[in-house]
C-alpha cells in the first residue's frame, strides 16, 4: 500500500471520528496530561486563549466537535480559564488522590526536618539574591541537605510532572497534612512557590528563610503567586535510609512485624545519634531510657516512633550511624535494668548559657546553678523545676547530661469537681454519676449534690474521669490534678429522635432536651461538639477545624475549653485559630489571654492572629482584650509575665498604666521591669512619669534604668528630644541609702537642669559622706545656673576634703562666670 492511500485512510478515519478513545459528556472532571493549548473555539487556527500545566483539571462543557485533526472539548478549568481543548491530552481525572505508601510517617518526618530548620538561610543565595524553594521540599522529603533541585532541572518542571488536585481558590483545604503546595507566579498557571501544607492554612517553606506562615501570607509576595493545587511528593524523594530499611527486610519476615522492628530502631537510633552522638555508652543508655520511660507513661505516646517524633522533645535531626543503629536494636531486644530511675526528661548544662551570657532564645526560668564540670553558674530550664532530678548515674558527666523524672507526691489533694449543662458555664447538673481514679489507681463514686459538684481526694498526677446522667451523653477523661482546686466539666443532652421531642415537653426539665443545646439544634454540630473531648487528639483536631469551618457561635463554649485545658498544642492552636473564624465577641478575652500565657508560641501567634481584626480601611487593628493580659501580669512564669507587659505595650491602653507601674517597681525579674518601662512609654500616661522617673536612677538593673529614661525622652515639635522625667522623685532618691543611686540621682538632676532640685543637691554637696556624690552634686548644680548655687559651690571649691569635690566646684564656678579663689 503506498503512502498516498496510508493518509487517505487516515483523513476518513478522523472525519469518521475514530480517535475519539474518550467516553465523555458534560459534567464529567477531566485533568491534563501535557502542556495544553486553550483556545476561544474548536481547531488550531482559533485563537489561544491561554495554557494549562499539566494536571490542570475542569469540568467538561461541551463537546466533541472534529476540527483539523483533533477532537475538541469545551473545558471549564479550575483555574478560572474556559475554553477548548484537544482531546489527545485529557483523561478523566481518577476518583480520588492515592496517597504514597506511609504517607503519613514520610510526611511528618519531612516536617519535622523543616522545622528543625527554621530561621535557616541555607536555601537563600544572598550574592544572586535568588531562593531554592523546591530544593528546601525536596531535601525536607529526602531528610538531608542535597544541592540541585533533585529530580526536576527547573521549577516550571515540577508544577509540569506532578499531578496537582483542588486548584480552585482556597483549594487546600481539601490537602492533607504533608502535601506539596504549589503557587502560580504572576496568574499564567506555571509556577511561582512550593511549600509543604501543615494543616489549618499554613504551610513551612523557604522565602529568604527557612519560616512557617498561612497560605495567604505567602501570596502577598508577588515573586510566589497564587495558589496553583497541591500534590503528592515524588518517589524519587523518599529518603535513603527508609529505601534501604524496605530493600533489607527478608522474606520470610511478618511483614507488619519487620515494619514495627525496623521504625522503632531506626527512630530510636536517629534520637540517640541527634541528641548523643559525642556521649559514652552510658549516656547514650540513658537517653534512650527516657524514650522508653516515655513510651510507658500515659503522658507520652505509647509507641518509640511516636515519643521519638513528638515536636519539640528531640532532635531528630541527624542520621544514625550503623553503630547507633546496632545499639537500639540491641536495646529493643534487652533493654536491661533502667539506670535512670524512671527519667523521661534531660537536658544538656553544656549547651546553656552561664551567667552574664546572652540568654535569648533559651528557656532560663530555671535560674542559674553551679554543675560539676563547668566553671560558672549555668542555667537552667523551667521544666527542671517542676521535676525531681535522679541525680548521679554511673558513667554520666553531669556537665553534659542531667536526667529528671517526674515527682512522687504522697500528698493527696482535694478536688472539687462541678457539673454543667452544655458548657462550663451552662446551668449546673445534680445527679450525676462521677466514677475513675487517681494517679495511683485509688477508686472513686459520686454523685453530684443538689449544688451540682463533688468532692474528691486523692493523689496527685493524672486522674481519670467517668461521667453519666440519664438524658446525657456519657463523658470519659483523663485530666492532670496536681494540686487542690476546683475544675468545672459538662455534659451535652442526649440528641432524642423528632418524634419524642413532642412527647417530652410537658415532663421536668432533668428530662427534657433544651432547644439550646449544641446537639439537639445540630446533628453534625453535636457530633463535633462531642469529637473536642475525644480521647484521640487527632480526632479532637479534626473537630476543632470543622467547627472553625462551620463558624457557628454554638461552638464557642467548647472551642475555649479547649483553647485553655486540652494538653496538646496542636489542639490548643487549632481551637484559636477556629474562635478567630467564628468571631464571636465571647472568645475576645480567652484568645486575649492565651496570646500570652499558653507555653506553646504557635497557640501564642494564632490567638494573636485570630484577633487582628480589618478596620474600614483595610489596615489590621489589635482587638486583644486588656483585663486578661493584665492578670497575666500576675502570673508566676517569667516568660509569661515577659509577654504580658510587651502585649500591653502594643496594646497602648491606659487601663494597664498601674499594673504595669506596679511590675515596674516590684517585679524580681528585670527583663520584667524593662518591658515594663518600655510599655509605659507606648502609653504615654502623665500617671507613669514620676515611677518611670524613679526607675531611670533607682532599680537595680541598667537596662531597666536605660528603658525608663528612653520612655520619658519626648519629642518636640522640631523633632528634637526633650527630657520629660519629673524632678520630685529623682530628688527623693538623692536621700537613698544606696551610694550608686544617690550618684545616679544627682546626675539625672544635673540633665534635668530644673532649679526645684537646687536645695537638695546643695545638701548633698555639704553633707553627703560619699565624695563621688558631692562632686556630682558640684557638677549638677553647675548646669542649673542658679544664683543660690554660688556661695555653697565658693565654699566647696575651698573646703571640701576632697581634691575632686574642689575642683568640680571651681569648674562650675567658672563655667558660671564666677571666679573661685
Amino acid at each position: 500500500m503506498n503512502r498516498w492511500i496510508i493518509v487517505s485512510i487516515l483523513v476518513v478515519l478522523m472525519a469518521q471520528g475514530a480517535y475519539a478513545e474518550l467516553s465523555l459528556s458534560a459534567g464529567d472532571r477531566v485533568w491534563t496530561t501535557d502542556i495544553l493549548h486553550v483556545r476561544e473555539a474548536p481547531g488550531t487556527s482559533s485563537s489561544e486563549i491561554g495554557s494549562m500545566m499539566k494536571g490542570s483539571a475542569g469540568v467538561v462543557i461541551d463537546g466533541p466537535v472534529f476540527k483539523e485533526e483533533y477532537n475538541w472539548w469545551n473545558i471549564g478549568y479550575d483555574s478560572g480559564t474556559k475554553g477548548w481543548s484537544a482531546e489527545n491530552w485529557l483523561q478523566k481525572s481518577p476518583e480520588g488522590p492515592q496517597q504514597p505508601t506511609d504517607f503519613a510517617v514520610w510526611s511528618e518526618n519531612a516536617i519535622k526536618w523543616g522545622e528543625n530548620h527554621i530561621g535557616s538561610k541555607d536555601w537563600w543565595d544572598e550574592a544572586n539574591e535568588q531562593g531554592y524553594c523546591l530544593r528546601f521540599v525536596a531535601n525536607a522529603f529526602l531528610e538531608e541537605y542535597v544541592e540541585g533541585q533533585s529530580v526536576w532541572n527547573s521549577p516550571v518542571e515540577v508544577a509540569a510532572a506532578l499531578y496537582r488536585f483542588n486548584q480552585e481558590p482556597g483549594g487546600w483545604s481539601n490537602a492533607p497534612r504533608g502535601a506539596i503546595i504549589l503557587f502560580d507566579k504572576e496568574n499564567k498557571n506555571s509556577y511561582g512557590h512550593v511549600g509543604i501544607y501543615l494543616g489549618a492554612g499554613r504551610i513551612i517553606h523557604a522565602y529568604g528563610t527557612v519560616q512557617e506562615t498561612t497560605i495567604e501570607d505567602a501570596m502577598v509576595h508577588s515573586d510566589v503567586g497564587n495558589y496553583l493545587g497541591w500534590s503528592y511528593p515524588p518517589e524519587a524523594w523518599r529518603p535513603k535510609a527508609a529505601a534501604t530499611s524496605q530493600s533489607a527486610k527478608t522474606s520470610n519476615e511478618a511483614q507488619e512485624a519487620g515494619n514495627s522492628i525496623d521504625q522503632d530502631t531506626s527512630c530510636l537510633a536517629t534520637a540517640l545519634m541527634s541528641e548523643a552522638s559525642v556521649g559514652t555508652s552510658e549516656e547514650r543508655v540513658s537517653v534512650a531510657w527516657t524514650i522508653f520511660n516515655r513510651v510507658n507513661s500515659p503522658n507520652f505516646p505509647d509507641t518509640i516512633c511516636g515519643v521519638a517524633n513528638q515536636r519539640g522533645q528531640y532532635a531528630m535531626n541527624q542520621k544514625p550511624t550503623q553503630e547507633l543503629l546496632d545499639l537500639a536494636a540491641s536495646l529493643i531486644a534487652e533493654p536491661g535494668d533502667d539506670p535512670t530511675g524512671g527519667a523521661t526528661h534531660f537536658f544538656s548544662p553544656m549547651g546553656m548559657p552561664k551567667e552574664g551570657e546572652a540568654t535569648g532564645g533559651y528557656d532560663i526560668g530555671g535560674g542559674l546553678h553551679e554543675v560539676e564540670g563547668i566553671s560558672g553558674k549555668v542555667y537552667f530550664p523551667s521544666w527542671a523545676l517542676t521535676m525531681e532530678s535522679v541525680g548521679d548515674i554511673t558513667g554520666v558527666r553531669p556537665g553534659y547530661y542531667m536526667f529528671y523524672r517526674e515527682r512522687i507526691a504522697n500528698e493527696k489533694v482535694t478536688l472539687t469537681l462541678n457539673f454543667h449543662n452544655g458548657s462550663a458555664e451552662g446551668p449546673i447538673l445534680s445527679g450525676v454519676k462521677v466514677s475513675g481514679q487517681d494517679s495511683s489507681g485509688n477508686a472513686f463514686s459520686q454523685t453530684t449534690n443538689a449544688n451540682g459538684f463533688v468532692v474528691i481526694t486523692g493523689l496527685p498526677g493524672s486522674w481519670q474521669f467517668a461521667a453519666t446522667k440519664l438524658g446525657y451523653d456519657d463523658n470519659s477523661w483523663s485530666q492532670e490534678i496536681t494540686e487542690t482546686g476546683i475544675k468545672h466539666a459538662y455534659l451535652f443532652a442526649e440528641k432524642v429522635p423528632a418524634k419524642f421531642v413532642s412527647e417530652s415537653v410537658g415532663q421536668s426539665t432533668d428530662q427534657d432536651i433544651s432547644s439550646s443545646s449544641e446537639t439537639s439544634g445540630d446533628g453534625e454540630l453535636g457530633d463535633l461538639i462531642n469529637a473536642l473531648k475525644d480521647k484521640d487528639a487527632n480526632v479532637r483536631l479534626k473537630a476543632a477545624e470543622a467547627l472553625g469551618k462551620l463558624a457557628d457561635s454554638r461552638a464557642i463554649d467548647p472551642l475555649i475549653e479547649a483553647l485553655k485545658n486540652d494538653a496538646d498544642w496542636e489542639i490548643r492552636d487549632m481551637a484559636a485559630w477556629a474562635l478567630g473564624q467564628i468571631n464571636d465577641p465571647r472568645s475576645t478575652d480567652p484568645l486575649s489571654y492565651a496570646s500570652v500565657k499558653d507555653a506553646d508560641w504557635h497557640v501564642r501567634e494564632e490567638a494573636y492572629d485570630a484577633l487582628q481584626k480589618n478596620t474600614v480601611g483595610g489596615n489590621k487593628v489589635d482587638a486583644r482584650s486588656v483585663d486578661p493580659i493584665i492578670g497575666a501580669l500576675n502570673d508566676e512564669d517569667n516568660d509569661v509575665r515577659l509577654r504580658a507587659a510587651e502585649a500591653l505595650g502594643q496594646l497602648k491602653n491606659a487601663t494597664a498604666v498601674d499594673s504595669l507601674i506596679e511590675a515596674l517597681k516590684n517585679d524580681a525579674d528585670w527583663e520584667i521591669r524593662d518591658m515594663a518601662a518600655w510599655a509605659l512609654g507606648q502609653i504615654d500616661d502623665p500617671r507613669s512619669t514620676d515611677p518611670l522617673s524613679y526607675a531611670s536612677v533607682k532599680d537595680a538593673d541598667w537596662h531597666v534604668r536605660e528603658e525608663a529614661y528612653n520612655a520619658l525622652q519626648k519629642n518636640t515639635v522640631g523633632g528634637n528630644k526633650v527630657d520629660a522625667r519629673s524632678v520630685d522623685p529623682i530628688i527623693g532618691a538623692l536621700n537613698g541609702e544606696d551610694a550608686e543611686v544617690r550618684l545616679r540621682a544627682a546626675e539625672a538632676l544635673g540633665l534635668l537642669k530644673n532649679a526645684a532640685a537646687v536645695d537638695s543637691l546643695i545638701e548633698a554637696l555639704k553633707n553627703d559622706a560619699d565624695w563621688e556624690i558631692r562632686d556630682m552634686a558640684a557638677w549638677a548644680l553647675g548646669q542649673i545656673d542658679d544664683p543660690r548655687i554660688i556661695d555653697p559651690l565658693s565654699y566647696a571649691s575651698v573646703k571640701d576634703a576632697d581634691y575632686h569635690v574642689r575642683e568640680e566646684a571651681k569648674n562650675s564656678l567658672e563655667k558660671l562666670g564666677v571666679q573661685s579663689d
